[in-house]
């Protein structure tokens, strides 16, 4: 019984790294600073979690950035002072550029992003839903 779960779980690891994966809080709480009234509507109404979900993991072919997150981000808060133990799935929409060393966007779709060094992310929206449903929040 050991051999086989031992088996099983091997045979998911690869799949958890296809996809995104967890990231802490103070990396959204920096995009958040980007639309600072957003960012305080948030933190004013709702009870903000430790982590969120990033949709997006870098595979190995890029070099410097392998295992890099990024958005659209999601997490579950609780409105502040409620008595419903209901969550509610914030998702912060990101669009995002590859740089290099000298913080020079590298062009899209290209292989030179698979060199890049860096990445910029920018805030595109936020989408409140009320259940995480069967499919992820459409970014704008």
């Amino acid at each position: 019984m050991q051999r086989i779960l031992l088996a099983l779980a091997f045979a998911l690891i690869p799949l958890t790294c296809i996809a995104g994966g967890s990231v802490e809080f103070e990396q959204i709480d920096r995009l958040l600073q980007q639309t600072p009234q957003i960012r305080l509507t948030l933190r004013q109404s709702l009870d903000l979690p430790s982590s969120a979900y990033a949709e997006i993991r870098l595979g190995p072919h890029f070099k410097h950035l392998s295992a890099y997150r990024l958005g659209p981000y999601t997490f579950q808060a609780h409105a502040k002072g409620s008595a419903s133990s209901n969550a509610i799935f914030v998702t912060l929409c990101t669009t995002y550029q590859f740089l290099d060393n000298s913080g020079k966007v590298l062009p899209r779709d290209s292989d030179a992003e698979f060199d890049a060094a860096q990445v910029q992310e920018r805030v595109t929206g936020v989408v409140l839903r009320e259940s995480a449903g069967d499919t992820a929040a459409s970014c704008p």
